[in-house]
This record gives structure tokens, sequence and C-alpha cells, in this order.
């Protein structure tokens, strides 16, 4: 921290800040030719409040000071309300160079500020939300029932906050309720299809949507990695599938875009007999290019839509009496059934699109748990007999 000199006029005062970690401010004072005191703005630097007190010592000596001068003490902006603010901020993470927000995270950002947020705030003055209000919100909200929405829409408005108190807007984040920095773990747990199941699942589901149920099966696709799929991205005779894109639905339009990391953009392969049905899928439904979805909607060009997949799913699970089966454990059972033919946790990262080992390893852990199944049915067949 600089120290300021000593002037013939004026004197400039060192301002610490009440945010740790930031630099003080330096704000000029001065007697003027009418005997009063003035303060100057706070400045970031010595330097800039020197050039201050410079300008007005020049001002007096040439008769043309005046002590209403609006560059002595600017007026505080004011501060906008959480509804602009939280666009403003939405606004700038999309916009800015380096890993720009993706449409699809702006989207469920403004959806948590229509259903959680601005009920409560969004007419709110930022600098006016206190950290009482918070904590009151996020009771009332908790009480509801929905721990995942509370949990995002509360991060949400602390990244907001903490951004105000960067700019200046605010000195501290009224977000402070304790315990509530993570996310809640998922009510449904991962569930994974025997190969007796799946058999059954798929013979239950609609013929034309049985091939792309197939390959989240097998190949670990989520649902919009499935739907995403061109004709250029499938090699029918090696079975290689490159993923490059995937469907999402954005303010209720379904868009396509890059996968939401860079893990996600992979290679895998389908098993043999998929293949086949593959080749026999592009003979019964041409497309006009390469760059076609392989799976569209029935026009023959528009995604397939999510819900038309996931209607097909129910007819599979309510056939195999798995009521909570999703779409997106098909992908599990497909890393399970990877993992109990020996595949590795990086491997299964891999097929999986996942930058961590955390999920891999849940898989692994059901495969294991697996073996050590069949060893137990291998010693019943046995007996007791000891070697």
């Amino acid at each position: 921290m600089g120290t300021p000199p000593r002037r013939s006029f004026g004197q400039i005062e060192t301002r610490p800040s009440t945010v740790r970690g930031r630099k003080p401010k330096y704000r000029p004072r001065y007697v003027g030719p009418n005997g009063q005191r003035y303060n100057g703005p706070a400045f970031a630097s010595i330097g800039e409040a020197e050039a201050f007190l410079d300008n007005i010592e020049r001002d007096i000596r040439l008769n043309v000071w005046n002590p209403i001068t609006p560059t002595e003490e600017p007026q505080k902006p004011a501060a906008p309300t959480l509804a602009d603010y939280a666009e403003q901020c939405i606004q700038r993470r999309m916009n800015r160079p380096v890993k720009p927000l993706r449409a699809s995270t702006a989207s469920n950002y403004r959806k948590q500020m229509r259903l959680e947020l601005a009920p409560t705030f969004g007419d709110t003055v930022i600098d006016q939300i206190t950290q009482d209000d918070v904590n009151v919100w996020h009771a009332t909200s908790s009480a509801q029932g929905h721990p995942t929405q509370t949990a995002n829409a509360y991060l949400f408005l602390r990244s907001v906050m903490n951004e105000a108190v960067a700019a200046g807007l605010i000195a501290s984040s009224p977000c402070k309720v304790p315990g509530a920095n993570g996310k809640p773990a998922p009510k449904h747990g991962a569930e994974t299809l025997t190969i007796a199941e799946l058999r059954a699942y798929l013979a239950a589901v609609p013929e034309r949507y049985r091939l792309p149920l197939m390959l989240a099966a097998f190949c670990a696709l989520r649902s919009g990695e499935v739907r995403g799929l061109r004709l250029q991205d499938v090699d029918t005779k090696s079975g290689r599938i490159t993923i490059t894109q995937a469907v999402s639905r954005i303010d209720g339009e379904y868009m396509i875009g890059k996968p939401k990391t860079k893990a996600a953009l992979r290679t895998v392969y389908a098993p043999g007999f998929l293949r086949p049905g593959l080749t026999t899928y592009l003979k019964d439904h041409p497309r006009k290019n390469r760059a076609s979805l392989l799976f569209t909607a029935l026009d023959g060009e528009s995604p397939l839509h999510a819900t038309v997949l996931r209607e097909a799913h129910v007819k599979g699970r309510d056939a195999i009496a798995r009521p909570t089966l999703t779409v997106h454990d098909l992908r599990k059972t497909a890393a399970t059934l990877a993992a109990q033919q020996g595949a590795t946790t990086k491997e299964i990262m891999v097929m999986l699109g996942h930058t961590t080992p955390t999920v891999a390893m849940v898989y692994q852990s059901a495969a294991e748990q697996r073996m050590k199944q069949i060893a137990d049915r291998m010693a019943t067949e046995f007996g007791s007999t000891t070697i």
C-alpha cells in the first residue's frame, strides 16, 4: 500500500477497503477559496488523486473554480433490481470470450429467476436484500419439497450477488445460508438392467424407436446425443459412432449444439449385433445427405422429440415392471455391462463422456457386486465340499 505524499495544496486520505483482499481507495480533500472544506471522489491510485488536486488548484488560480463541479463528488449510480442485474450477469457470461455461458444454462438460470427468485426479490434493489431476507426465502423454498430447484436457485443468486460485490454495488453478499452451498443428492439412484430384463424391455418398445434406445443401452449415449447423431457420425461397417453434437430444448424450442463438456466429444463402438440393424435402418429411412439427422420426427427432418423417445421407453419399462427406470438409466446399464466385461475406470469414463472417475466407479462397483453374486452362486452349486 503506497503512502500519499505531503502537499502544499490539499491532502490525500487513504481509505482501506471493507472487503477482504481488495485494494484501498484514495480520497483527496482541500480547502476552497471560500474557506470551506471539500472532499473529492475516491480514486484507485494516488496518482489519480494527485491529478485531481492539481486540477482544482489550477482552477482556483485561474479563478474558474466551481464548488459544485460534478467531478468533485460524483453521484453513486442507483443500484439495479435483482431481476435486471441477474439478466445483466447472464448476458455478460454469454458474451465472455473464455468459456461463454451455454444457451441451455442461460435458459435454466432464467427459469430459476422466474420460478424461485423473482416472486420474492425480482423488483427489489439488490443493495436492499439482506441476509435475513435470503434466509427466510431459502427456508420457505426448502419447505416446498423441491430441494434441487431450491439449491440451483440459491447457487445462482449467490453467484449474482458475488458479481455485485466485485462491481462495488454492495459491500458483501447476503447469501450466507449455512450448509446451502452444495447440491442435494439426487432422489433417483442409479438403476441398471440385467441382460434378460434388457431383452424384454427392447422387445416391448415400438420398433421405430428400438434402435435409438439400444444405442443408449449398449453405447452409453445420452438422449440428446442419440437424437443428435447424423449419418456422417455412424460407420455401419466398423460400428464406429462419433458424438459431436446433441439436441437440447431451450425455451420450448429444440436446438442442436455441441455437448456440454469436451469429454462428451468422444467416439464409441456399437456391438456387432447392432450393426446390421443400423444398416437396415438407413435403408428404410433414407436421408437427404450425410449431414442429416439419423433419428428424426415423422417429417424426416426435425429432431426426434425427447418426449416421443420417452413414451417409447415407458412401454419398455412397464413390460418389465420397472416404473422408476429412466432413459438416462440405459447408459448406466451400458457402463455396468462394460465393467462386467473388464473395462477399466478410465475406459468407462471415456465411454460415458465424463471428466472425473466418481460416477464411473459407481458402475465398476456395481459390476464387482455382480461378480460377487456369481461367485456366491458358484459356491452354492459346488456345495460345501472342501478341497
